[in-house]
């Protein structure tokens, strides 16, 4: 069955990073559905071959995986992340990547004018959370354990459950 989401750019970009614990696939569903090993997914709902699409749709409805997107953001090409972000500046899941990109990659060359609420970096209701560091060009608070940067390092190291 077809990838999407974090499987998706594990399997695409060849990552050597730890697979998803609950890889997201097409399946015969009528809606996203968490199962006993994957998240099904219609195929209505998936997203086709685009990047950016897979992981906006792997922020939405698998989370943060920090160690893929560590991994797949430098293959995020900027013009496209721009784009996007020019066209729906206070999208959550969009600032939520530019801020991504930023901490995991380089600074992106152009502004954007993000006048959305301040949201969590990790949704507090299905993370251990910490005290929130607020960047105010995202609008994004970093709510994490430790630093984004060692996190994403040590999830790249260990992939052990």
């Amino acid at each position: 069955m077809k990838p999407v989401g974090y499987a998706y750019l594990y399997e695409h970009l060849g990552l050597r990073v730890c697979p998803p614990v609950y890889p997201a696939r097409v399946r015969p569903v009528t809606r996203i559905t968490l199962m006993e090993k994957e998240i099904a997914v219609p195929a209505g709902r998936a997203p086709e071959t685009s990047l950016l699409d897979h992981l906006i749709f792997a922020l939405k409805h698998e989370g943060i995986d920090l160690a893929i997107l560590a991994g797949a953001l430098p293959h995020l090409p900027v013009e496209v992340l721009q784009k996007a972000l020019q066209a729906s500046p206070n999208g959550i899941y969009l600032r939520k990547l530019g801020y991504l990109y930023e901490a995991l990659v380089k600074r992106l060359p152009f502004d954007i004018v993000v006048s959305g609420r301040v949201v969590p970096l990790f949704d507090p209701e299905r993370y251990i959370t910490g005290p929130a560091v607020r960047d105010s060009r995202w609008r994004i608070d970093f709510n994490g354990l430790g630093t984004l940067c060692n996190r994403a390092a040590y999830a790249r190291d260990d992939c052990t459950t």
